[in-house]
């Protein structure tokens, strides 16, 4: 198997989980927004509103993340990325 087959089915594999699970979270927080109890208690209005701004967040990285390591197809761009990691972050601390 080529690689580019390989880390297009592992990043077609990591949306279709990511996004479902994702979809499973949006949809108990919107949840307890309509339980009236739960809606007119502020301490769980608060959680459920940072949980929602988290998914949120959460949604835009993946996108991000997706569409980064999607145009790493080739060979060439994993291996001049996974350098350029090497050089720059996993240097050992007497090399400074």
């Amino acid at each position: 198997m080529s690689f580019q087959l390989y880390s297009h089915r592992k990043c077609f594999l990591f949306a279709t989980m990511y996004f479902s699970c994702l979809s499973f979270l949006f949809s108990a927080i919107l949840t307890v927004f309509q339980i009236p109890q739960a809606a007119d208690d502020p301490l769980t209005r608060t959680f459920a509103l940072l949980s929602l701004i988290c998914a949120l967040m959460s949604l835009s990285y993946g996108c991000i993340y997706i569409v980064r390591f999607g145009t790493m197809r080739s060979m060439f761009h994993a291996s001049r990325w996974a350098e350029v990691v090497r050089i720059f972050f996993l240097r050992p601390n007497n090399q400074d």
